[in-house]
């Protein structure tokens, strides 16, 4: 499935995801990676707050990611060389 496909993709439910943190919260440790794995949720304080929607208000930054990686090839380079 290409990145642009959106055939596939099922978006996300606040009221399910706040669901499935709280069951993380209480797993035991060692149930805890395969919980993740399975569902893509870990505990978060945000989840408490009644009005919080964590797929509605996450904020995805590329442009940072980008910057923030490229200034630090520079950094390395400067510095190494």
């Amino acid at each position: 499935m290409l990145i642009t496909d959106m055939a596939g993709y099922i978006p996300k439910n606040g009221e399910i995801h706040r669901s499935k943190a709280f069951e993380f919260y209480d797993l035991d440790q060692s149930d805890c990676t395969l919980y993740f794995k399975q569902n893509g949720v870990r505990w978060f304080e945000l989840a408490r707050l009644l009005y919080f929607d964590a797929p509605k208000m996450t904020i995805i930054d590329p442009m940072h990611n980008i910057l923030l990686g490229k200034l630090i090839y520079r950094f390395r380079f400067i510095l190494v060389n």
